[in-house]
């Protein structure tokens, strides 16, 4: 169930809609470039000290994605990277709880006043129906130096129902997406990163 919901999650935030003008944007996620391949994550990942993790997706996905477990901003997770034709496009940080959304809500706060500050206010925020919860998305932001479009999508969910006797897990997740590096990869042949 889990993973139906983070995938359901990770779907959803590629459902951008919008393109403001461009604002100065990301050159990467986590310290790691846009466009770079498998091996070159990896370095990068394991430099800064986190520890490679089989990835929870289902088999059809899997060999697009690598994962990482560290912390962000003080809350432990994991990091997964995915890539199309070889390259890099697509970052984001997740972990969830039982503890009725308090961690959750703390991160989502924290990271939303981080990329606030980075990138101005978010171009939609959406509440959860049925949950608490907010869903934040940052459209039209453009890599520094291309005129690739980068989308940044932040949320969480407090899910408080009762899941057969305990609470059901809530869940945090940032993903920034390299729209244009995708169509970009999409477009061109098969390589191995950029």
């Amino acid at each position: 169930m889990k993973n139906m919901v983070f995938m359901l999650i990770v779907l959803l935030s590629l459902v951008f809609t919008g393109n403001a003008s461009a604002a100065s944007g990301p050159d990467g996620f986590a310290e790691v470039p846009w466009g770079v391949t498998r091996d070159q994550v990896a370095q990068s990942m394991t430099s800064q000290g986190f520890s490679a993790v089989g990835c929870r997706m289902s088999e059809a996905s899997y060999s697009q994605y690598e994962c990482y477990n560290g912390s962000l901003v003080g809350f432990p997770g994991d990091f997964h990277f995915k890539f199309l034709k070889g390259a890099f496009y697509e970052g984001s940080f997740a972990f969830d709880s039982i503890d009725l959304g308090s961690a959750e809500r703390d991160a989502y706060n924290r990271v939303f006043s981080i990329i606030s500050s980075k990138y101005g206010p978010p171009t939609k925020a959406d509440k959860r129906r049925n949950i608490e919860g907010v869903w934040s998305t940052w459209n039209g932001l453009q890599a520094s130096g291309s005129s690739e479009i980068i989308q940044l999508a932040l949320g969480y969910t407090a899910d408080t129902r009762d899941c057969g006797g305990s609470p059901c897990a809530s869940l945090f997740q940032v993903t920034y997406y390299n729209q244009g590096l995708y169509q970009r990869l999409l477009a061109g042949p098969a390589g191995k990163g950029l």
